[in-house]
């Protein structure tokens, strides 16, 4: 995909690695018009069109935060621009599917993916804050990631309801206790606890971070790890 090597071009840094980056996003924004287009609906309902969205709506993320003067910015650079490339190239090795059964033709799935996305980007920003955060000590960096992870939190917490609700509507049951359920489950938790580390003597700070930072290991191998080692009817999205 042209948007990566854009994207990695990107980390030159200055005025001509702003331009690089614009230009991956314009690509990308492309392409992602084009699958629309070719689908006839937003292009969120399987793994290509999610993974490629999750990176797309990294660099708008990273673009926002450079309007936030109190944030090293070129420093989150180095974080945020490997991670959307992650998820661009992972894109890659999805063929795609370009059609979706009935059941999945409801406002309910398009939410439950839509927020899923959104729970991604916004915890994956944070987390890139938290890592940069455990290298610099800037105080600006743990109040953003917290406030971050908190929406990412919600959003993922969105995505649980409305995916439960639609496959109770779609199959009949709001749970199967699969591997990838019981995971997205267990990454909930876990950022939930996050959340509250921060407000615990002893655990702000650099303890929290680190935490935090960890959290989205989890979530990443909830998506990518848990679907591959242990296939279930529910990985394809």
């Amino acid at each position: 995909m042209g948007a990566v090597t854009l994207y990695g071009l990107g980390l030159t840094g200055g005025r001509a690695g702003r331009r690089f980056i614009h230009a991956g996003l314009l690509v990308h924004g492309i392409f992602i018009v084009k699958r629309a287009a070719l689908l006839g609906r937003l292009p969120i309902t399987e793994r290509l069109d999610i993974l490629s969205a999750i990176s797309f709506l990294l660099i708008v993320s990273l673009l926002i935060s450079k309007r936030k003067q109190a944030l090293p910015v070129p420093a989150l650079e180095r974080y945020l621009l490997p991670l959307s490339s992650v998820f661009a190239l992972s894109a890659v090795f999805y063929e795609p599917i370009n059609t979706i059964s009935q059941n999945m033709q409801t406002p309910w799935f398009y939410m439950h993916t839509g927020f899923n996305i959104l729970s991604f980007v916004l915890l994956g920003t944070g987390a890139s804050m938290e890592a940069l955060y455990l290298k610099s000590g800037e105080e600006p960096l743990y109040e953003s990631r917290h406030r971050l992870t908190l929406w990412g939190w919600t959003a993922l917490s969105l995505s649980l309801i409305s995916g439960s609700i639609w496959f109770f509507l779609a199959y009949g049951s709001y749970w199967q206790w699969t591997a990838t359920e019981l995971w997205g489950s267990l990454v909930w938790f876990y950022y939930g606890i996050y959340l509250h580390s921060g407000q615990v003597k002893g655990l702000r700070g650099w303890p929290s971070a680190a935490i935090g930072s960890f959290g989205y290991l989890l979530l990443l191998f909830s998506y990518f790890g848990v679907g591959a080692l242990i296939p279930s009817p529910w990985t394809q999205f």
